[in-house]
């Protein structure tokens, strides 16, 4: 019998937000309908080659938003963590300004802290 080179097969995937997306959300007046089917997207397809990435943080469109987020494990789960959401500007990308806060900025922004 051969040995798999797998070491988990079928890991968890959940979605959890920071406070500043949470202010976000309110602010965008975004429902609970609309989040639960970002959820289930960032869930079903973790990576997307559609994905904006700045380091480690990565911004994808949904639900005409931009999603701001990265991707962590914690034990036997990958945890999609967003950080923020803005409305799309094709003047101002959010990935741009994500370059030019630079990368401390990033991770403290898209972290909550």
């Amino acid at each position: 019998m051969t040995e798999s080179a797998f070491r988990h097969r079928g890991l968890r995937v959940v979605v959890d937000t920071t406070e500043k997306a949470e202010f976000d959300i309110r602010g965008y007046q975004i429902g609970t309908a609309m989040m639960e089917r970002i959820a289930g997207r960032l869930c079903a397809v973790v990576f997307s080659p559609e994905d904006r990435v700045v380091g480690d943080v990565r911004v994808r469109l949904l639900e005409g938003y931009d999603i701001i987020f990265f991707v962590a494990r914690d034990r036997d789960v990958i945890v999609v963590t967003i950080g923020g959401v803005r409305v799309p500007d094709k003047a101002k990308p959010t990935e741009g300004i994500l370059k030019s806060l630079g990368l401390a900025a990033i991770l403290k922004g898209a972290s909550g802290v």
